[in-house]
């Protein structure tokens, strides 16, 4: 019988050209894992970054347009930096915007991030304007206005038909000081017509009268300030990296829990700063936005986000997972002035921000 010898090509790989084989490729693999990882890393750092930029800029458009209404029907000297008294809340100095600074905000529920500020806008909606309107008693001399719908007259029959149901107004009598002296109550209009503006207590538990003189009697007689159907008292603050929003105007900011009466505007905001402008009176208000990344990073920075007002932003108290810092993060500031307009346009110096 004839045999054939094999070639090498029949006789298959030896051991060493498959072991050499597989070597090569569990290195491929590993390049390609490595390459992945990566790829992957560098992904979740850049959308971790993309987050942080969309909370903050949506968190500080959000602020703006508040703040651009601060002020709104109520910038007359002679009601601005006296006192406001409503149901859930006493304002002793009222001003478009209150600056809360370094987190001692005792209007708000909760404790408020060290080295980040809160503020106070304030702003109403009604359809005259920031003068108010004369109002007189219907029986000549003087009268209060108190709790179960005593009725002022508009004097000459002016003013009575631009307040409508339901708006908040509150009375002048001309002095002035804080809450503790001179307290300015907020009332409610019930059903008026073109010559009278009948006005309801709040439920502030107690009568508070307002002693107003009627313009007969002479001495200061009252202007109705009317701040329209849906007045705003908001507070922004920065708790747990998380910014959140109440109304006063709706519930009680400052009781506690704080879940059902605050809002969360936007996640990963680990600090904010509020300042009024420098120049007297502020017509404006500098403020800034820090957002931080979901994302962790091995690599550690030591440059402290900076901003152009004042006092510095200070990230070392801010919430971070266990076995990283500050610096293993990524962030990203969002800084701007907004004009208080509503103060700035009246030309009569008074302070918009305090």
């Amino acid at each position: 019988m004839k045999t054939f010898a094999l070639t090498q090509k029949m006789r298959g790989f030896s051991l060493v050209e498959i072991m050499v084989g597989m070597i090569i490729g569990m290195i491929g693999i590993i390049v390609i894992m490595q390459v992945t990882s990566v790829f992957e890393g560098q992904k979740r750092t850049t959308t971790g970054g993309d987050d942080a930029q969309n909370n903050g800029a949506i968190a500080l458009h959000g602020i703006s347009l508040d703040v651009k209404q601060a002020g709104y029907g109520f910038s007359n000297p002679a009601l601005l930096g006296d006192g406001l008294v409503t149901p859930n809340v006493t304002l002793n100095n009222l001003a478009p915007v209150t600056i809360i600074n370094n987190g001692s905000c005792n209007k708000c529920a909760f404790n408020v991030d060290a080295d980040t500020d809160a503020f106070m806008v304030v702003y109403g909606n009604s359809n005259t304007t920031a003068d108010g309107a004369l109002i007189t008693s219907t029986t000549g001399g003087n009268y209060n206005i108190t709790r179960g719908a005593t009725t002022a007259v508009a004097v000459a029959g002016a003013g009575g038909a631009a307040f409508v149901e339901s708006d908040y107004v509150t009375p002048d009598n001309g002095a002035t000081g804080v809450a503790a002296t001179n307290p300015h109550y907020l009332y409610q209009v019930n059903a008026p017509n073109a010559g009278a503006v009948p006005i309801n207590d709040l439920a502030y538990g107690i009568p508070h009268p307002t002693l107003v003189n009627d313009k007969a009697t002479g001495g200061n007689h009252p202007i109705l300030f009317n701040f329209g159907r849906a007045p705003a008292i908001l507070v922004y603050a920065v708790n747990g990296g998380t910014l959140w929003v109440c109304n006063f105007m709706q519930q009680d900011c400052a009781a506690t829990p704080a879940t059902p009466t605050w809002t969360p505007l936007a996640e990963g905001i680990v600090s904010m700063r509020a300042e009024c402008t420098t120049a007297a009176p502020a017509y404006a208000m500098r403020l800034v936005l820090v957002s931080r990344s979901v994302q962790s990073d091995l690599a550690v920075t030591s440059n402290v986000p900076t901003w152009g007002g004042l006092s510095a932003i200070n990230l070392t108290g801010t919430n971070v997972p266990v076995g990283f810092g500050w610096q293993n993060f990524r962030y990203k500031t969002f800084e701007t002035v907004i004009p208080l307009r509503n103060v700035a346009w009246s030309g009569k110096g008074v302070a918009g921000c305090l």
